[in-house]
């Protein structure tokens, strides 16, 4: 009950996010604005408030473990969806080179940010364990960021440019490197208190304007699934249930299995290691990713075929999530 109680509280903001975006308060003109907003300055000032809260980093392997794991989870998942995409292509509603491309990166990178934030703050009341998980988690996502705009950006496209390479080094990566030097450089001691709880004010706004845009975005993914003309019902149905098995059914083991392995890999104690732990649970619980939406639409994907996945695997994941977190925490 706390895993689907967290997990419906997370839902009921983002579907407010797509009622506010039906009734017109947040329209679509908005969303550029709004978007950097959460990129460049709300997202980054979690980032820095959780890590300097931290004490997961005693361990060195806390620093460069995650990311490696991060990259390696996205590009595992990646690459399996890419394998049933091209075997399995026409029974999956994919008729077309641009729609398994799509499909590829649609199932096969989870959410790994806007969702499992929220989760692990409300899965972990001790500040201090709360502190500790995000903190490893905005690590872990800096390798899966990467997988995103390299391997992700390439599939879609068909080719990989200096462009996207450069969207890696976004504001939370710089975020995650310059509060890991501020924290070993003193930490919270080195911040005028003026500025720390500007920091934390900051911080608390993140989540709930992420949680509403991503709202928001589904609305409107949900929207152009419906409406493309160039897919059949069935392809429509196909590609959704198809994305959904294997986004919550068989991709979440890649994460068991690294979990699994984390008692040989990683260079630490058992409550070192646990933070990580956590996070590969979250990860693996999550449902598609609502951005390769975007990067379909501008890397010369199919953008209905990432709508359908994103929005089927969401609104299944509310049943699998509390699952698969329950079973694996």
């Amino acid at each position: 009950m706390t895993v689907l109680t967290a997990t419906l509280a997370v839902f009921t903001v983002v579907a407010l996010g797509a009622l506010l975006r039906r009734r017109g308060v947040l329209d679509p003109g908005a969303d550029r604005t709004l978007m950097a907003l959460v990129i460049w300055v709300l997202i980054p000032a979690l980032i820095v408030d959780r890590i300097l809260d931290s004490t997961a980093f005693g361990t060195a392997a806390n620093v460069w473990l995650p990311p490696l794991l991060g990259f390696g989870t996205a590009a595992a998942g990646i690459g399996l969806a890419s394998a049933a995409a091209w075997a399995l292509g026409p029974a999956l509603g994919l008729r077309t080179p641009r729609a398994r491309r799509t499909f590829t990166l649609a199932a096969g990178l989870h959410n790994y940010g806007y969702l499992p934030i929220p989760l692990a703050q409300a899965l972990h009341p001790d500040a201090t364990e709360r502190a500790d998980v995000l903190s490893v988690l905005f690590v872990t996502n800096v390798g899966t960021e990467f997988a995103l705009w390299t391997l992700g950006v390439a599939v879609v496209s068909g080719h990989l440019g200096w462009s996207t390479l450069r969207r890696a080094c976004n504001p939370p990566a710089l975020a995650v490197v310059a509060a890991l030097v501020l924290l070993s450089a003193g930490g919270r001691t080195l911040i005028p208190g003026f500025l720390d709880h500007a920091l934390g004010t900051l911080a608390a706004c993140a989540v709930p304007m992420a949680l509403l845009m991503i709202g928001a975005l589904m609305h409107d993914a949900w929207a152009q699934g419906r409406s493309d003309p160039s897919h059949t019902a069935r392809d429509a149905w196909a590609t959704a249930l198809g994305g959904s098995v294997l986004r919550l059914g068989l991709l979440p083991l890649v994460f068991v299995a690294t979990a699994a392995a984390l008692p040989w890999i990683f260079v630490g104690t058992a409550a070192q290691a646990q933070p990580l732990r956590t996070v590969l649970v979250l990860h693996a619980a999550m449902p598609s990713a609502i951005f390769p939406v975007v990067i379909a639409r501008f890397y010369g994907g199919d953008p209905a075929v990432a709508a359908r996945v994103a929005v089927a695997t969401s609104i299944l994941s509310l049943v699998t999530m509390p699952l698969w977190i329950w079973a694996l925490g």
